[in-house]
């Protein structure tokens, strides 16, 4: 049965009010836990949840975001089924991002950014390859918002540009 309400999280939270995801979403990660637990060699449920990820970055609040689904993001990006990985990075790095620009959260954003360096500068194949489709989520979506839009100055790509240069400029 949890598997089941998992699976359709983000239907569930979406009709709640941003109150009762923040005080519920807590009691999903257990319960993501206890699944993912169970079931160590389904990949294709921490592919799934990759998936979600993204989904939940729209309906759940930065602080909650930060505080239990950065953590995972990280874990499946670290995952050792790289389709995992592939996916957590391609399709959930931006809406992280734009979750903490959002709400502007800089230090949140600061923060996971940061975190990205690790993967940047890593000795391990898997690793840099991960960090490419990190940066590939970021190119693609805020591309997207830039050619959609035409991004003004001040803009959401803008920052994301000067985040991205400042830690390529590192490595």
């Amino acid at each position: 049965m949890a598997a089941g309400v998992l699976e359709n999280l983000p239907q569930i939270l979406q009709v709640l009010s941003q109150e009762q995801r923040d005080k519920y979403i807590e009691l999903f990660i257990q319960a993501q836990n206890k699944v993912e637990k169970a079931n160590k060699s389904q990949w294709r449920q921490r592919e799934q949840f990759a998936i979600q990820i993204s989904e939940l970055c729209a309906l759940i609040s930065a602080d909650k975001l930060n505080q239990f689904y950065v953590p995972k993001f990280y874990d499946l990006c670290l995952d050792d089924v790289a389709t995992v990985r592939e996916t957590t990075a391609t399709m959930a790095t931006a809406s992280i991002v734009k979750n903490f620009l959002s709400s502007n959260n800089l230090f949140f954003l600061d923060n996971f950014i940061n975190e990205m360096t690790f993967f940047q500068s890593s000795r391990t194949f898997t690793h840099r390859q991960t960090f490419i489709c990190m940066i590939k989520s970021l190119i693609l979506d805020f591309c997207s918002i830039e050619t959609s839009e035409k991004a003004a100055p001040g803009s959401d790509l803008n920052l994301i540009d000067s985040i991205v240069i400042k830690y390529f400029e590192k490595g």
